[in-house]
């Protein structure tokens, strides 16, 4: 069973706290802000409709990947959904699949091409495999620019394409 992600958010009031002795920072108030408070009832997944037709609409995802010092780089790529997981292809070299080889953790943001507010966040593992990255890079010429090869190939090129386990999907939208 799916379930779509609920998101509620609540202000809280500023409120005077008394903090104990031993964690007193001078010349700090003793009234806190406590904040926003946001939880979420269930997390979305790939299948649930609004996600499904995010992802099999041709928005563009952006994916980012930890460089080897630390940092975060993120890139444009095309994506599809196959067999419930999240497909990203790319060309061997680059700098966002060499940083997944080093470390598999991902996180792709689709939005959607007429509303920004309209996206979905997978965060999760990627796995390599060269297997079907051709096929996959026409077809996902034909979802992006309406071709039916990809027309940037180089010959040198060798296309890799990654599957995104998810840890989770997050869906947001505001109506």
């Amino acid at each position: 069973m799916s379930c779509a992600c609920i998101h509620q958010s609540e202000t809280l009031p500023r409120v005077p706290t008394r903090r104990p002795e031993r964690n007193r920072v001078p010349g700090r108030s003793l009234v806190a802000f406590q904040g926003v408070r946001s939880y979420s009832r269930c997390m979305a997944t790939l299948d649930d409709p609004g996600v499904k037709a995010l992802l099999d609409a041709p928005n563009h995802a952006v994916i980012s990947t930890f460089n080897p010092d630390g940092t975060i780089h993120s890139a444009v790529a095309w994506q599809e959904v196959v067999d419930g997981a999240l497909h990203v292809n790319s060309a061997v070299g680059r700098r966002w699949p060499t940083n997944l080889d080093a470390d598999p953790r991902a996180t792709v943001v689709v939005v959607a091409q007429d509303n920004p507010y309209d996206y979905v966040e997978v965060r999760g593992t990627a796995t390599r495999t060269t297997d079907g990255a051709d096929e996959q890079i026409d077809r996902l010429a034909k979802k992006y620019l309406g071709q039916d090869r990809y027309p940037f190939r180089r010959d040198d090129e060798q296309r890799v394409r990654y599957v995104l386990t998810a840890d989770r999907v997050r869906h947001q939208k505001q109506r």
